[in-house]
């Protein structure tokens, strides 16, 4: 029940560096180390402690065996993250989109998280409630999920089936 960003990724990649198994290999590995970049930054964001951020290794290192829809969407979910510790509300709208867009399951996840951060933050007075980009964000979803259902049904019968299966 993948929605198609990965695909798109996935071709825009091989487009550049070949349809081998190397360059589907080289495509994982770009993936995970933008991940891992990423968390560092996270991490750091936090100022976490060297041991934490230890431990977490060890839990990347666990999540890298898994496909690489999965792979993106962690990406951009923890790009999402990133922009919400930082406060770029409008950038981590877009990642959640897009996050959503190549994983429905993990979108959930980190829409969870983000619901978290920003919450928590607005609960703790440093930030006001973001309706704008959280309207947008919504409107948007809802658009992407109208236009399959609509103007491609063959896609949405598709995914409805493979859900219903999965």
């Amino acid at each position: 029940a993948y929605p198609p960003l990965h695909q798109a990724a996935l071709l825009g990649w091989m487009k550049c560096f070949g349809t081998s198994e190397v360059a589907a290999m080289w495509y994982h590995l770009a993936l995970l180390t933008v991940f891992a970049f990423t968390l560092l930054l996270i991490f750091r964001e936090l100022d976490l402690p060297t041991s934490a951020i230890n431990y977490a290794g060890l839990f990347l290192f666990g999540l890298t065996f898994h496909d690489r829809p999965d792979t993106l969407a962690h990406v951009l979910g923890a790009l999402l993250v990133l922009a919400i510790l930082r406060g770029f509300l409008w950038p981590a709208a877009v990642f959640l989109l897009l996050t959503f867009s190549t994983s429905l399951q993990i979108g959930g996840i980190y829409s969870l998280w983000a619901a978290g951060l920003i919450l928590g933050n607005v609960w703790s007075g440093r930030i006001k409630f973001p309706w704008l980009p959280a309207a947008s964000f919504f409107i948007a979803f809802i658009g992407l999920v109208l236009v399959i259902k609509f103007k491609h049904p063959l896609l949405w019968e598709g995914f409805r089936e493979h859900v219903k299966i999965t």
